[in-house]
């Protein structure tokens, strides 16, 4: 079969946003005395055992209290334990002449980067129709990492298939979100996804979404999440046809938790631009098996409104798949 070089185009301007705000870190601040207000906050946050409350507790003094955030710093990581508060203990002196602390880069630890994330990751046979008629493999991963103020997402997808000893089917897709939050609810976002997939009539889609997203509890046990933006797509067809266009896009993901082994899932997104709509849906159960591990059975489907002759705009895949959550 012969495969064609892939040369994404260059929209550079957002994964250099999103790389920027994802890594960035600064220090530096003012050594003063805990304010009684601020220190029964970070006890009673402490005492919900939630690294989230703890975070936006901590950041929440940090904005009421500028000058005394060196202290607070300290008290914290003391209630996180010694070590912790010993590496909280090396903030500077105030400057004699200006009653001011002088500030101090440091450094960022590339280990912390790769801490605080959960996720899943699941794997198994499909069955589709639509384009093609096989049984292929999946596997698939999410991660997530909840800070005080951003949340960070990333995600893939491969799909691989062979029949009659040739390839015949063959996608990844790998995607990133970065959220700045508003609070608990509201945030804007950015979004970088890119797809490889001849077999859908499309060598690659790549899409990049600016946009605002909310969350809700429609009732106990329950979350959704709406999305909306705006941005671009650059894409190939199998024949080297190259599209570029702005588009909107609009998702949702919502998770029902029926009882305390059975999860009702229901995603979906679609994006619209001047040449092509892409929709994308999955509907999912997962059962409980043990600690970590849980059954998947979902339907996934992905319409593609402008496709080149022979292909089919409607893919259907069903899938069962274990998966890991931690």
């Amino acid at each position: 079969m012969h495969m064609q070089r892939l040369i994404f185009p260059r929209p550079l301007f957002f994964s250099a946003f999103c790389l920027a705000a994802a890594l960035a870190s600064s220090a530096g601040a003012a050594l003063a005395d805990v304010p009684p207000a601020a220190k029964e906050s970070l006890k009673r946050a402490h005492g919900t055992d939630d690294p989230f409350v703890m975070e936006a507790t901590l950041e929440a003094a940090l904005a009421r209290y500028p000058d005394e955030a060196a202290a607070l710093r300290a008290f914290a990581a003391g209630l996180e334990g010694p070590d912790t508060a010993a590496q909280a203990a090396g903030a500077p002196e105030p400057s004699a002449a200006t009653g001011k602390t002088a500030s101090v880069e440091t450094p960022t630890s590339v280990g912390g980067f790769f801490t605080g994330w959960s996720g899943e990751a699941e794997a198994g046979a499909t069955v589709t129709s639509g384009n093609t008629d096989r049984q292929n493999a999946l596997a698939r991963f999410a991660l997530e990492r909840d800070r005080a103020r951003w949340r960070t997402k990333l995600n893939g997808k491969l799909i691989y298939a062979k029949e009659e000893g040739e390839q015949t089917e063959e996608e990844y897709t790998l995607g990133t979100r970065l959220d700045r939050k508003l609070d608990e609810r509201r945030f804007y976002f950015g979004q970088l996804t890119a797809t490889r997939d001849e077999f859908s009539g499309y060598d690659y889609r790549i899409t990049e979404i600016v946009g605002y997203g909310q969350r809700f509890t429609p009732w106990s046990g329950s979350e959704l999440e709406l999305t909306g933006g705006i941005g671009g797509r650059h894409s190939r067809q199998s024949d080297g046809t190259e599209n570029h266009e702005p588009v909107a896009k609009a998702g949702l993901d919502f998770e029902w938790k029926i009882n305390g082994g059975l999860t009702f899932v229901q995603t979906g997104e679609a994006t619209v631009g001047s040449e092509l709509t892409v929709t994308e849906t999955e509907t999912a159960l997962k059962t409980r098996l043990a600690e970590n591990w849980q059954m998947k059975a979902g339907i996934e489907t992905t319409y593609v409104t402008e496709v080149p002759p022979g292909d089919r705009n409607l893919d259907t895949r069903t899938a069962v798949t274990l998966l890991y959550g931690f």
